[in-house]
């Protein structure tokens, strides 16, 4: 088999990108229809956000879901009655929470059961009255609360949970020995419960964590922050370490964090890191790294990393409420109000984005889409994409047109060889279009005129004699047979000659006298009559009979295709001796003769055998010496002989004719 390679280009694509990073709006920017305040921001472990806030213009409490690219309000609200403070919250299973208090300061939770919000535990509030509500679920999904109690306590801070569907004090009926005007909670992975809390009387702020059956201060002090402390926030980072974030008055209400290092409450980084002080704010931690969003003239992130805050990309802009959200790939949502459009809502994620230099190529007539362009020339292009998270990234595009290309060829082939092209197998003689694609993708076509040739096959007829020999191609033949020999042709292709050998076998002429000639019956193209005193030829004498002129021994060298035999010598003694009698003499009949043959042989001879033969000088029969009647039935028409042969060793040959 024969097999063509085309070597086509392939196409190619490159690309160099340079990263950036930037806050991306999640759908719309600005996306409810009335302002927003006090907004908090869970994440789905789908990556779907969702946020709860009131509605500066009615006090109702409003839920969104982002989905499939749009916003998706949760029924018409949460509760059409004013109400404040709400709390977005979801459970192990996705399902979201909403905590609020009403206007009578009753606290209640709300479930979304896919249609409408339900009532979560009592539907009377869970106290007479309450304050900075919050809903956690632990590791178990288990419900905890936490608020600054009013109906019984002024306002100290308390921890509920739900058990057997009722809510019971955790620990103990309060974890505060004061007024919590502000507080937070949180859950570690262990399960255990911190709360930090803001004393109405001096400001100072504490955390707590359950120790036995009390609520125990976490730190040797109540005072963390060594002076006022507004907005705080609780949050657990890596290895269950809690970490808080406050305004601290000591340094004009600027941003600080601290982390509990299991003796003391260590800053993170500087304290009062942000220029101003600070408004609402939100705390959570990212891949291990703090990361706080805060009003410090403008909506602005911040993260610690490498020693210092820093400013977590672009400001995002200008709010009064503010919300964090971290996504299980560590992605950062932020929620805030827009100070300068009615204080709508905005979500945003926190996009790495890439402008990219790309290099490819197309097949020449092929469209390559690039974005919305459609491009089947070559040239630089530029196009803005967003990636699966809605990031867009700009892309320069140079493109390159690939020519398709063709190829004419002629091949000759051998009977029994086949051309292969691509996946194309081809063994007969005939005109063929074959279309290849290379890696890259373009099509090639190969025309192909493909001829196939036959073998050539030669003979010689070539005769020896018996006992010669014929030599070809170096080979010395002796025996009659058809030889092949295989050799290549000027066409290139394997060709065989037969040497068609054939043997003429060896005769043996007979010499008979008749009436004092001489003759022989041997079927031959030449005769050649042999004087044996010398061995010399006897000039003229070339015809199958031969008349001597004197007594002496005579030989006949017969030729017949190319061959030469040579007969015994014959004693002729026909001149010199007198003629026998009659009786003496042996003789045939009926001659010619059909279907039997008489032998009439002279008395008193002594026969020891006699011999049937043909004119080729071949024994056909010998039989008994007393044998005078012969069987001519099987014979063919022709001349035939009776050999003679009498114990004095002298030989008499009968000729005679057999007539069908």
């Amino acid at each position: 088999m024969k097999k063509v390679d085309v070597i086509l280009l392939n196409l190619f694509s490159l690309i160099v990108s340079i990263s950036f990073a930037q806050w991306t709006s999640v759908g719309a920017p600005d996306f409810t229809s009335t302002n927003a305040a006090e907004i908090t921001l869970e994440l789905k472990q789908n990556g779907n956000p969702v946020v709860a806030f009131r509605s500066n213009g009615t006090d109702s409490i409003y839920a969104m879901e982002y989905v499939a690219n749009n916003w998706i309000q949760l029924a018409s609200s949460v509760t059409p009655a004013a109400a404040y403070q709400p709390q977005i919250t979801l459970d192990q299973n996705d399902i979201p929470h909403v905590i609020y208090r009403n206007i009578n300061d009753s606290i209640f939770i709300k479930k979304w059961n896919g249609t409408t919000w339900e009532n979560f535990g009592s539907a009377t509030g869970y106290v007479n009255k309450g304050n900075n509500a919050l809903l956690k679920f632990n590791s178990l999904n288990e419900p905890f609360v936490a608020f600054s109690n009013y109906s019984v306590f002024g306002g100290k801070c308390s921890v509920m949970n739900l058990n057997g569907g009722v809510w019971n004090y955790y620990i103990s009926t309060f974890v505060t020995n004061f007024q919590a005007v502000q507080l937070d909670f949180n859950i570690a992975s262990d399960n255990t419960v911190y709360v930090i809390a803001q004393n109405s009387n001096g400001g100072v702020v504490s955390v707590y964590k359950p120790n036995g059956s009390i609520w125990s201060l976490v730190g040797p002090t109540a005072n963390i922050a060594n002076g006022i402390a507004n907005f705080p926030k609780i949050t657990i980072g890596p290895a269950n370490i809690p970490y808080i974030f406050y305004g601290d008055n000591s340094v004009n209400g600027a941003a600080t964090v601290r982390k509990w290092n299991g003796v003391d409450w260590e800053l993170v980084g500087n304290q009062g890191f942000s220029v101003t002080s600070i408004g609402f704010s939100d705390l959570k931690i990212v891949n291990g790294i703090p990361t706080v969003i805060f009003q410090n003239g403008s909506s602005q992130v911040m993260q610690f990393e490498n020693g210092i805050w820093s400013t977590y990309g672009n400001i995002l802009g200008l709010g009064n409420s503010h919300a964090l959200a971290i996504r299980n790939d560590n992605t950062v949502f932020a929620a805030y109000n827009n100070a300068y459009n009615g204080y709508k809502l905005n979500v945003k994620k926190f996009c790495t984005s890439e402008t990219s230099q790309a290099t490819n190529a197309i097949c020449q007539g092929q469209i390559y889409s690039f974005g919305n362009q459609t491009l089947n020339t070559a040239g630089s292009y530029s196009e803005v994409f967003s990636n699966s998270d809605g990031c867009d990234s700009l892309v320069n595009l140079s493109l390159t047109i690939l020519p398709t290309y063709s190829l004419n060829q002629s091949i000759t082939l051998c009977d029994g060889e086949s051309l292969q092209i691509g996946n194309s197998n081809y063994t007969q003689s005939g005109n063929y279009q074959t279309i290849l694609t290379s890696q890259g993708g373009c099509d090639s076509t190969i025309y192909t005129q493909l001829t196939i040739v036959s073998p050539v096959l030669t003979s010689e007829q070539q005769t020896i004699c018996e006992g010669d020999y014929f030599v070809y191609n170096g080979d010395t033949l002796t025996s009659e047979a058809d030889y092949e020999y295989m050799y290549q042709a000027q066409n290139g292709c394997d060709s065989t000659h037969i040497v068609q050998l054939t043997i003429e076998n060896a005769l043996t002429p007979i010499i008979a006298q008749v009436d004092g000639i001489l003759s022989t019956s041997t079927v031959g193209d030449n005769f050649q009559w042999i004087d044996c005193n010398g061995n010399l030829p006897i000039t003229g004498a070339l015809s199958n009979e031969f008349t001597p002129i004197n007594d002496g021994d005579y030989a006949v060298e017969v030729t017949n295709n190319q061959c030469t035999w040579l007969s015994d010598c014959y004693t002729f003694s026909t001149v010199s001796l007198p003629q026998n009698n009659d009786d003496e003499i042996y003789f045939v009949y009926p001659n010619p003769a059909s279907t039997f043959l008489t032998l009439d042989a002279p008395q008193g001879k002594n026969i020891t055998s006699i011999s049937l033969m043909d004119q080729l000088g071949r024994v056909l029969e010998v039989m008994s010496n007393t044998t005078t009647t012969f069987d001519l039935l099987n014979l063919e028409s022709g001349a035939y002989f009776l050999t003679i042969l009498e114990a004095t060793t002298e030989e008499t040959i009968l000729k005679f004719q057999v007539v069908k």
